[in-house]
Order: structure tokens, then C-alpha cells, then sequence
């Protein structure tokens, strides 16, 4: 508008001289005007007409793919929902939902396992040789040692009875042990501890085809099944990195107490009296073994780093000497009272798989979760029913000790776990 004005004003002054000139110029300057306003508003309609158009062609290409967007979703979420609902029907055709003790084709385990008997000054260790004489049916699978401390001769003449039959260690390291003024109580722990050490390192380091190791002491019995157990259990230690020993053992088995012989656990808690081990695992332990008290060492999580233990229900083997280092601690409140096995189980038929973590887990969350809270009062025969799971809930270690006490458990904690406790439970 600025350069029409402009030029108006020069071709005014050229043509202001003459009337006609003006008016003719005028004229086509309005045409002109017209022409150019005719042309800007039809081009600006096209314009917003083609824009238009191009804009309606975007949304609807836009809308065609996210609907084939959609539609292959939905398709990809149908395959998943029918391949998780496959996976479902293929755990429940292994039959989670039932006790961890389904029949599946057994992993045979045919390499040596020792068995290792730590022994001092009992001449009962005569009862414990016999019985692992007797009940083990592979020699060769089962190699036997007796590692003796103390320098007992009527002990040492017991053993030596069976020379034909085991090996037998004798750990003559009487050396004086340095401990601190109000352990001098204690020094029999640092004896023990020093004691396994050197009976363990003797044994894996004198046989390079031995690689498993079951540690019994000579206070102890054995079940009929004792080395069954233990050939049956050995693989869980290859297949499951999360389990780092079996025990023959359950803190809670008393006669009232433990029933089932087919059942088994996972446990936090290492429970120790009759254990396996591998070469493996002592060579990450034997380098950081305690002075004393390796067992509860053990069952720090510093040591322990999550990993756990096996135990059955009904244990496989049992104290039967009330004398020692710990004086009876817990033996006549629990001991001997101690439920031993003595019943028939298939082990060829057991699927230790339902012992490794994710199978485990799965179901015992899920018998947590379904079980019915009750408090420790409404306990009785009279009220459960015996196809009902039920739990009952405590606040925290105080809490627990006192409902332990009302039921004849075992109260104590090692290393913030509490006795065959997995998870909490």
C-alpha cells in the first residue's frame, strides 16, 4: 500500500496538468487495485483450502495408523495372554499348588560324598560308626572319616576298632590358644573351631575325587535313610546357586512337632548337627574361618549372603549325649525329646527342583498369602480345621519369643534369623 501511494503521488504530478490524463489514470488504477484485491483473496481461499485438504489427509493417515497401531497391539496382547495362560497350564501340570514333594524323574548324583565324624574324648563315638557302617549300602559313594582332638586313648582305641572300614585322622595340635581373659570359660569353642578346620582342609586336600562333605559329630544318631537323604538333596547345591548346604537337622523337630517325613524346606537359619558342604564352599569359608563359634559365624549374612539351607521336617538325625563343650544347653528342654525318622520315603521318586528358589517360592508366598490369620489363642483342636492352612502373625522378636514359649519352640535368633525361619515365616 505504501509503494501504491508512492507512485500515485508521482503519476499525479506527471498528469495533474491534464484533466483527462487524470481521470484515465485513475480509472486503471482502480482496475489495477480491484485485479490485485481479486487475486489476493482467491489466492488466500486456495491457499486455506489446500491447506485445508493436506490437514485432513494428515489426520486421516494419521488416524489409519494408529489404528493398525492399535490393532497390532491388541493382536501381540492376545498372542502374550495365550502364551502366559500356555505357561500357567504348564506350572499347574507340575502341580505347584501341592506340597513340594511331586514325583518327577530323580537326578541321580554318583559322585563321593564323604562323610566326615568330628570326635574327642565320647567312647559313644562307637554308636555313630556303627550306625554309618550299617546303614550306608555304597562304601565307595560314602567314604568314611573320623577326625579325633583331645588325645583321648579309649576314644582313639574305639576307632581304631573300625581302621579297616574308615580313615582315621588324628589332629595333634595341643598348642595353647590365646583368648581374652573372660573367654578362658569358652576355650573349648576355639579348640572345636580349630579342630574342624584342620578336618575338613585334611579331608578335601587328601582326595581330589571327593568333592561334597557331610559333617556329623560323635555325639549324634543317624536314621535308617541318613545317606538317601543326602545322595537325593547333593544336586540342589549344582542347580541352585542360592543354596549353600544341607542339613540332616530342624530346629523345631520335637515328637510333637514334626510329623511328615516326605516334607521339606528351605530355612535361612543353617541349622548345622549333620550338614553338607561342598569343596567349592570351603574354599570360600576356610580362608575367613572363625577362632570359635563357626557355626554361629555362619549364620551372619556377611558369611551367609542370602543363601540357604535345606532341612526336612522329621529329622535324620538326633543328640543323645547330654555332656559336652555346651554343657546340655537346650537338651533337656528340647533334645531329647528329638523326633528321628523312621519312616519309609521313595526318594527316587522326589523332585528336588521343587526345592529351588523360584518353584519353592512360588508356592510357599502363596500358601503365606491364602493362609487364614488367627491369633494364639484361638489355637486349639477344637477350633482348626485340618485341611485349612492358618497363621499367625508377631510384631517382633519379643512378641515371638513369647508365642515360641506358648507353643514349645525354639525362641533364639543367630545373625537377626530365627530358627528355621525362611523369609520371615
Amino acid at each position: 500500500y505504501f509503494i501504491l501511494q508512492k507512485n500515485l503521488q508521482f503519476l499525479y504530478a506527471m498528469v495533474s496538468t491534464n484533466q483527462l490524463r487524470y481521470s484515465l489514470f485513475m480509472g486503471l488504477f482502480l482496475c489495477l487495485w480491484f485485479l490485485v484485491f481479486l487475486h489476493s483473496y482467491y489466492w488466500t481461499r486456495e491457499s486455506q483450502q489446500r491447506f485445508d485438504e493436506k490437514l485432513g489427509s494428515f489426520d486421516s493417515n494419521l488416524n489409519e495408523k494408529i489404528q493398525s497401531n492399535l490393532a497390532e497391539i491388541s493382536k501381540k496382547w492376545s498372542n502374550t495372554e495365550l502364551r502366559v495362560k500356555s505357561i500357567e497350564e504348564k506350572l499347574e501340570s507340575l502341580k505347584l499348588d501341592g506340597p513340594v514333594t511331586q514325583p518327577v524323574k530323580k537326578r541321580k548324583y554318583s559322585h563321593k560324598i564323604a562323610i566326615l565324624i568330628i570326635a574327642c574324648d565320647r567312647v559313644e563315638v562307637k554308636s555313630i560308626i556303627q550306625q554309618c557302617l550299617e546303614f550306608s549300602q555304597e562304601r565307595r559313594t560314602f567314604p568314611l572319616f573320623v577326625s579325633q582332638d583331645c588325645g583321648n586313648e579309649a576314644t582313639k582305641q574305639v576307632i581304631l576298632d573300625y581302621k579297616s572300614q574308615l580313615t582315621y585322622l588324628e589332629h595333634t595340635n595341643n598348642s595353647q590358644i590365646d583368648v581374652a581373659p573372660k573367654q578362658t570359660h569358652m576355650i573349648g569353642y576355639y579348640k572345636i573351631s580349630r579342630h574342624y578346620k584342620w578336618a575338613i582342609d585334611q579331608v578335601f586336600n587328601s582326595n581330589s575325587d571327593i568333592d561334597s562333605l557331610v559333617i556329623l559329630e560323635d555325639d549324634m544318631m543317624i536314621s535308617f535313610d541318613f545317606f538317601d537323604y543326602f545322595k537325593a538333596m547333593r544336586p540342589l547345591l549344582d542347580i541352585d546357586s542360592t543354596v549353600w548346604c544341607i542339613s540332616a537337622w530342624n530346629d523345631n523337630g520335637k515328637l510333637d512337632q514334626a510329623h511328615n517325613s516326605s516334607l521339606f524346606y528351605r530355612t535361612d537359619f543353617m541349622p548345622g548337627l549333620g550338614w553338607m558342604l561342598t569343596r567349592d564352599t570351603w574354599s570360600e569359608l576356610r580362608v575367613k574361618w572363625p577362632p570359635a563359634f563357626w557355626d554361629d559365624w555362619m549364620r551372619g549374612n556377611e558369611i551367609r549372603r542370602n543363601r540357604v539351607c535345606i532341612r526336612p521336617e522329621v529329622s535324620r538325625t538326633k543328640l543323645y549325649v547330654q555332656k559336652g563343650v555346651s554343657s546340655g544347653l537346650f537338651f533337656d528342654r528340647f533334645y531329647k525329646f528329638w523326633a528321628l525318622n523312621d519312616k519309609e520315603f521313595d526318594f527316587d521318586s522326589f523332585d528336588i527342583n521343587s526345592l529351588t528358589k523360584f518353584r519353592y517360592d512360588r508356592y510357599y508366598f502363596r500358601l503365606l498369602r491364602e493362609a487364614k490369620t488367627i491369633s494364639a489363642n484361638d489355637v486349639s483342636h477344637a477350633n482348626l480345621e485340618p485341611d485349612v492352612q492358618y497363621k499367625i502373625l508377631y510384631k517382633d522378636l519379643y512378641d515371638y519369643k513369647r508365642l515360641a514359649n506358648k507353643f514349645g519352640l525354639m525362641d533364639d535368633e543367630r545373625g537377626g534369623v530365627l530358627r528355621t525361619a525362611y523369609q520371615g515365616a
